[in-house]
């Protein structure tokens, strides 16, 4: 079985920002979300790294995937506990509106996490420039875990980049993530109505 991590890095204090790491595995033509942690401030973030390297280690796992911003001493940090960290070649944005597709369509299983459902909730698309649209979080909330569930998840279903989605209204998703998942078999997702060039992220 090729799991797939997913890491999101905090310095521990500032601003209050979290540290988020997900495991996912490749199912069928989707994936499925096999477990999670978060870790709220205060910490030292290589502390943090040393036990979530363990944790992946339990699954087999050599490579992390990450985004950029997080390159430099994460890569050194989990290089010293035999793991490699791999700077993930979509963004931030481009991750969510994968995951988003990746939901719309059944094609992934989550967790019953509640910290993990309502980041997904706070996520607000945003119209941005040169035709590329925004995806992130509303001012004050988190979206630690949820940015490093879309990262394994994303590379675990293997979704290509290049790929153009309708996305989804705001009351539409929500109606995808409800408050409580079921942890067998992904269900069916409700029939949409997809406005003409409708492409917004719930709570936009």
């Amino acid at each position: 079985m090729a799991w797939v991590a997913g890491f999101d890095v905090a310095q521990g204090g500032r601003r209050g920002d979290r540290i988020g790491a997900a495991v996912a595995r490749p199912a069928g033509r989707g994936a499925v979300l096999d477990a999670v942690r978060v870790y709220t401030p205060p910490f030292s973030p290589s502390a943090v790294i040393a036990e979530v390297a363990g944790w992946f280690k339990t699954y087999g796992i050599t490579e992390v995937h990450g985004d950029r911003v997080a390159e430099g001493f994460v890569v050194q940090d989990f290089k010293m506990h035999g793991l490699t960290y791999r700077p993930c070649a979509l963004d931030r944005s481009q991750l969510y509106l994968e995951l988003l597709a990746l939901v719309n369509s059944g094609r992934v299983r989550l967790l019953d996490h509640p910290e993990l459902l309502r980041e997904l909730r706070g996520l607000e698309r945003r119209r941005g420039g040169q035709g590329r649209d925004r995806v992130d979080h509303r001012r004050g909330n988190h979206d630690d875990l949820a940015n490093a569930v879309a990262t394994a998840l994303v590379l675990a279903a293997g979704r290509s980049r290049n790929e153009l989605y309708t996305g989804l209204s705001a009351g539409e998703f929500a109606a995808l993530v409800p408050s409580s998942i079921p942890t067998g078999d992904v269900p069916a997702p409700p029939p949409l109505v997809l406005p003409p060039g409708g492409v917004y992220w719930p709570g936009g």
